[in-house]
């Protein structure tokens, strides 16, 4: 008896642990996955940073290339950079009145210039935010955190662009294709 309660418990325990795996790795899956078919005619721009933040061109440019898109800075179609900034606010307090926990945000504004009316995107705003813990005895810890943190919220911020802007584009196509007689 005491062996198939144990055979049974075991047996529960591997399928909760795989059940618990197959449904996390499809997350990290299909995070990445979200981008569909950009306008064919659409695939062709110039990118200018107003930022003055050198990681966005970074970020953005191999982001863009994946997606089929060529960049050339003499394209009549331009996504423009207009502004971002990064913000770290003290999200709550400790018993002795000490910071426990941060919210890091990231926000980046842009529009996309088109000789193309329908195309025109006038300046959009997208931000995105985290709360992390804080433990003031391991600074060094939480200072590599911290960069992390920025990384993923911008990677995050590049994603948000691509799908904003891919979606404005297939919008004014199909709009433009369904008004052409």
């Amino acid at each position: 008896m005491h062996t198939v309660i144990s055979t049974n418990f075991l047996w529960h325990r591997i399928s909760a642990i795989f059940l618990l795996g197959l449904l996390t790795s499809c997350g990290f899956h299909l995070r990445g996955q979200a981008l569909g078919e950009w306008p064919a005619a659409s695939k062709q721009f110039a990118v200018i940073d107003q930022t003055s933040q050198v990681f966005w061109l970074r970020l953005l440019t191999p982001a863009l290339k994946q997606q089929g898109v060529t960049i050339d800075e003499t394209a009549t179609r331009q996504l423009i950079l207009n502004d971002s900034s990064s913000e770290k606010v003290i999200a709550s307090y400790d018993a002795s009145g000490r910071a426990a926990q941060y919210t890091v945000t990231e926000k980046l504004s842009f529009s996309f210039h088109s000789p193309i009316a329908a195309e025109k995107l006038t300046r959009i705003h997208i931000s995105q935010q985290r709360t992390y813990n804080f433990n003031a005895n391991n600074l060094s810890g939480k200072t590599q955190e911290e960069r992390l943190i920025q990384q993923e919220l911008r990677q995050q911020l590049t994603q948000q662009l691509l799908l904003r802007l891919q979606q404005h584009l297939s919008q004014s196509t199909a709009s433009k294709m369904q008004s052409t007689p």
